[in-house]
């Protein structure tokens, strides 16, 4: 089997992440202070998509349900399977801890795939890592590759 090629840097990256904690912290505290006004105006934005989406969809129950279905036939398509238990080893081997930014995992974490369905990946439990529901939205469709380039 072949290592995948971040395998190889992201003990490197834990560690870190780990000995600058405060200075990530710090620099996401300034970047937030100077967009704060933008962040604010995408979510209030984003809660009017939403609603738009609902009215959308209570008013094309057919096409909704069309795509609802084309959504459900990729995801099983991904093929793999994951269970219970597959999902509490993952819990115990990353120690409770966001695959992504290393921070304590809520009780309602995320299961997360590392290479999305939309690119290719598969439900397995190789492709699977437990993740806190921000880093989740955060990473989008991106690879978690791609992902943690970008947080560095």
């Amino acid at each position: 089997m072949r290592e995948e090629p971040w395998r190889r840097w992201l003990p490197a990256h834990r560690l870190w992440v780990e000995r600058n904690r405060e200075r990530i912290r710090e620099k996401g505290r300034e970047w937030y202070a100077k967009n704060r006004d933008k962040i604010i105006a995408k979510r209030r934005a984003r809660g009017g998509e939403y609603a738009q989406v609902k009215v959308w969809r209570a008013k094309n129950p057919e096409w909704a349900r069309d795509l609802n279905k084309a959504w459900l036939a990729r995801r099983r398509a991904a093929g793999g399977q994951l269970s219970h238990r597959d999902i509490q080893r993952l819990l115990w081997f990353q120690d409770g801890i966001c695959y992504y930014c290393r921070d304590p995992l809520p009780s309602a974490f995320h299961v997360e795939h590392m290479t999305p369905i939309s690119r290719g990946g598969v439900t397995h439990p190789r492709n699977i890592c437990l993740s806190c529901g921000s880093c989740n939205s955060r990473k989008n469709d991106r690879t978690a590759e791609e992902f943690l380039c970008e947080m560095m």
